[in-house]
This record gives structure tokens, C-alpha cells and sequence, in this order.
């Protein structure tokens, strides 16, 4: 079994600077890993990650893994592995 870690920005002040470590045996989607991850330390984050009438990603949030943007991509269907490391982040929106 391997942990996965997972970081927060300054922009969640109430979870930055502060690395988390999660324990997965096997792959798992990202918005299984998240609503798990959440329930156990941080409740009331999850809606700030994913929009709950989306379902995808929330627009003022950036997740990176392993360095990679999953801004677009279906949280239901990224999958994270043991080992990874997942960034997140908030973005502002506008021009």
C-alpha cells in the first residue's frame, strides 16, 4: 500500500501549508478519492472542489497531479493511483 498526497494553496487557508497523505491500495477515480478524503478531514471543502450541479471540477479550483492539469477532465473518470501527489488550488476568473 502506497499514500497518496495530497497539498492545498494558500487560496483553502484553513488546509495550506499543510500536506496530507491518504492510503490507497489500488486506483480509484478522482471524485471517489476527493468525497472520501473530504468526509474524513474537511467536510465543508468538497463543494469548493467539485460543483456539486456539475459534478466536474469547480470553476475557482485548479487540481494538479503528479503536475499535470485535470482542470477539464471528468473527475469521475481520472483515476489516481498509489504514489501520486495531487496540488489544489484555487484560480481567479475573469480577464
Amino acid at each position: 500500500m502506497d499514500d497518496i498526497e495530497i497539498k492545498f494553496s494558500s487560496g483553502f487557508h484553513e488546509l495550506a501549508g499543510t500536506g496530507f497523505s491518504f492510503p490507497l491500495t489500488d486506483q480509484m477515480s478522482l471524485a471517489g478519492l476527493l468525497d472520501e478524503w473530504c468526509a474524513q478531514n474537511a467536510p465543508e471543502t468538497l463543494d469548493k472542489l467539485i460543483d456539486p450541479q456539475t459534478q466536474c471540477i469547480a470553476a475557482s479550483t485548479l487540481i494538479t497531479i503528479n503536475g499535470r492539469s485535470v482542470k477539464s477532465d471528468d473527475p469521475e473518470t481520472t483515476m489516481v493511483s498509489p504514489g501520486d501527489r495531487i496540488y489544489i488550488t484555487k484560480i481567479l476568473i475573469g480577464g
